[in-house]
């Protein structure tokens, strides 16, 4: 395909100024031709707007909204070239990715999609490790407990615009699984091909969706993915449902017992109540729950695993 195809950058932002301004020059580095970079803004009160009149090449509006959806929606009708990158605001790019997408971007060859790893960063910007953006299957990707199988990253990812008309646009319902959703209708009409390079750096900091807990992107994650069993044979969709169920039970399980601990008694008691509804044929999960009513129990519970840590059988 053309080198010089036209990329759109996507960013969604909301008082993000302390990362903006190097998310801009990330995509300014790039040192590529024909693109254009959209920043739809939710109306932030911090520096976001002073920075964004700095930087006359951008497309940019900031107006409230109903959410990161809502804006990358925006983003997307608003979008003039023919490739889709999307880059939150406290992300970033790695030097010479648009050349590498548009080189390998091609509709005659079926490569709609391409993508490449994404580096963790922690809010100073140093490396944590990196994510594999690998191939895979729906019925795979609808594994969203099994890190090797159910995500992709999304920082890593371009796509022909007409996709979006194919499949549409992002369920503006969804918080944190949005993206999540997107693929897993992509996936059912064009591959997903890889590229051996890093294409971008996601921050995980204590501002980011991310960096406050799980918890609402597996509820989202199991939501979503259920919408798609319709797509699987009968034997994958036991699998699936068996595979869902343990992973949901040791997840609620654990998380009970870490908020037992802080003392947060009627929290504990209803993860262990939904371990037990995933679980129930696992007796702990049972015994966890009926337990967490007593008076007294957290103070049980640590003492039982005191003992057991001193046991030498244990």
């Amino acid at each position: 395909m053309s080198e010089h195809v036209k990329i759109s950058v996507v960013t969604p932002s909301f008082n993000q100024g302390k990362f903006i301004e190097e998310n801009i020059q990330s995509v300014l580095a790039q040192n590529y031709p024909n693109f254009e970079h959209i920043i739809v803004d939710g109306g932030s009160t911090d520096e976001t707007i002073e920075i964004l009149k700095k930087y006359p090449h951008l497309k940019w509006v900031s107006e409230p909204d109903r959410g990161q959806s809502h804006a990358l929606n925006k983003g997307f009708e608003m979008a003039k070239g023919e490739v889709i990158g999307w880059l939150n605001s406290d992300d970033l790019y790695l030097p010479g990715t648009f050349k590498l997408v548009a080189s390998a971007l091609d509709r005659l060859e079926r490569r709609w999609v391409v993508m490449g790893d994404v580096e963790i960063i922690d809010e100073s910007g140093k490396s944590v490790r990196i994510l594999r953006n690998r191939p895979k299957k729906l019925h795979q990707l609808l594994r969203f407990w099994d890190p090797d199988l159910g995500s992709f990253h999304q920082p890593g990812i371009f796509f022909f615009k007409e996709i979006l008309d194919e499949v549409g646009l992002l369920d503006e319902s969804l918080c944190y699984a949005m993206d999540y959703d997107l693929w897993l209708r992509v996936i059912q009409k064009y591959d997903f091909h890889r590229i051996e390079a890093i294409f971008a750096k996601y921050r995980f900091h204590g501002s980011s969706k991310s960096g406050s807990g799980w918890d609402p992107f597996i509820r989202e994650w199991e939501q979503v993915s259920r919408r798609y069993l319709g797509r699987l044979s009968l034997g994958g969709k036991i699998l699936y449902s068996l595979s869902c169920s343990a992973y949901m039970g040791w997840y609620y399980a654990r998380q009970g017992k870490q908020i037992l601990r802080s003392g947060d008694y009627e929290r504990a008691r209803e993860y262990f109540r939904l371990a037990f509804r995933y679980r129930p044929l696992y007796p702990k999960n049972l015994r966890r729950w009926v337990l967490s009513y007593l008076p007294g129990f957290r103070e049980f519970y640590i003492s039982q695993k005191r003992r057991a840590s001193r046991s030498p059988h244990s």
